[in-house]
């Protein structure tokens, strides 16, 4: 559909420039040259869009533009569901007890694997104590955020700047007073 509509613009634009003359041509020309560089910006975009969803899908290592069918089709089967956070009050992994506009963060708890808003949260609804992460475990998938539902290793998190590393969203900085419940120092 974009190179048919492409195709039609430059047929348009060069008779265009037979009926204005030369300096016609030279706008033209530049007409041209502005298509060529938003056609250039789109398909980084698009490069770009597909790097991330190879990311997600586990696929980042395949080179090239296209993903085989099949194993995306496989990867796909394999996805999970979107991930609940105990105790959210929205969408966006807010609790009861800390629901600023930053406070977006689920944290996986080790004891059960489950994602809650926080760890009155837990307190209150797991009906089991909690246990911190070890250190030996910073490369797990604990870490959620709220706005763009990506998972994020403990390491990520605790280097991340208060800023999703996928969508720049900003977390609350105070929660750093809470890692100690969390994650083993």
């Amino acid at each position: 559909m974009i190179a048919l509509i492409t195709l039609t613009t430059f047929i348009g634009l060069l008779a265009l420039a037979i009926f204005a003359g030369p300096p016609g041509g030279l706008i033209i020309v530049s007409l041209l040259l502005g298509i060529a560089y938003a056609t250039y910006r789109k398909v980084l975009q698009i490069h770009s869009d597909l790097q991330r969803i190879k990311e997600t899908l586990g696929l980042a290592e395949i080179a090239g533009d296209k993903l085989p069918e099949p194993i995306m089709e496989r990867k796909l089967e394999r996805l999970e569901p979107i991930v609940t956070v105990t105790g959210a009050i929205d969408q966006n992994a807010r609790c009861r007890h800390y629901h600023a506009d930053n406070d977006i963060v689920g944290i996986k708890f080790k004891c059960c694997d489950t994602y809650y808003g926080c760890y009155q949260c837990h307190q209150e609804l797991a009906g089991h104590p909690s246990v911190t992460w070890k250190r030996s475990d910073r490369n797990a998938k604990a870490v959620l955020c709220g706005n763009c539902a990506s998972e994020m290793s403990i390491r990520s998190y605790l280097e991340c700047g208060d800023t999703c590393p996928y969508c720049r969203s900003l977390f609350n900085p105070g929660c750093k007073k809470h890692y100690s419940l969390y994650f083993e120092e």
